[in-house]
């Protein structure tokens, strides 16, 4: 859990995960200090796998921007598990065409 610099976690997201700004305040860890022991994580990795993975790589970068960290790790090869899982998840249209469907992660898995 990140401890919050500059923001508030609001009400609504709060309702959802339980994550008040208080308890993040009190109990979440520097950005700086998750994102080093992240990288110090993903050295020995040669993939990166995720869901919606260019998503979280960009996220990640900005956050990586921001506190001056390197993010040349994210450079690494990937498996994006939306994108290569997508074959599973064609549904047919009334002319005879598909569309893909990208169910959540949840279902997906169930799917899967």
């Amino acid at each position: 859990m990140i401890k919050p610099d500059g923001f508030i976690i609001p009400e609504e997201s709060a309702k959802i995960h339980g994550i008040t700004t208080e308890v993040a305040i009190n109990e979440g860890e520097d950005l700086s200090k998750v994102l080093s022991d992240f990288f110090s994580d993903m050295e020995d990795a040669d993939l990166l796998v995720g869901h919606n993975l260019q998503y979280d790589r960009k996220i990640i970068k900005r956050e990586c921007l921001r506190t001056k960290i390197n993010s040349n790790q994210l450079s690494k090869p990937q498996f994006n598990t939306m994108v290569n899982s997508t074959v599973f998840f064609r549904l047919p249209r009334g002319n005879g065409t598909q569309v893909i469907n990208f169910p959540n992660f949840q279902k997906r898995t169930r799917l899967l």
